[in-house]
């Protein structure tokens, strides 16, 4: 899963993971889902020059790779 991190002043170490738009696996339960890295694209991410990590958010992750798993549990919000 792609994301950023930094060392905040306030916070101590943040974290921030990268969304994109859901590919058909993910879309019935929500319109974004985590930005997906194949193993060999892990240097790209981390090394990579800005235009490749964006371009990383407008690709679609194969949706034949992401197994959604509908469980009866519910999130609560508390």
């Amino acid at each position: 899963m792609a994301g950023l991190w930094r060392v905040s002043d306030e916070w101590g170490p943040v974290y921030s993971g990268v969304v994109t738009d859901a590919n058909e696996a993910v879309a019935p339960v929500h319109e974004r889902m985590p930005v997906l890295l194949h193993r060999d694209e892990y240097r790209q991410w981390l090394q990579g020059s800005f235009d490749d990590l964006l371009a990383f958010q407008k690709r679609v992750f194969p949706a034949d790779r992401v197994l959604v798993e509908r469980t009866s549990e519910l999130w609560l919000k508390r």
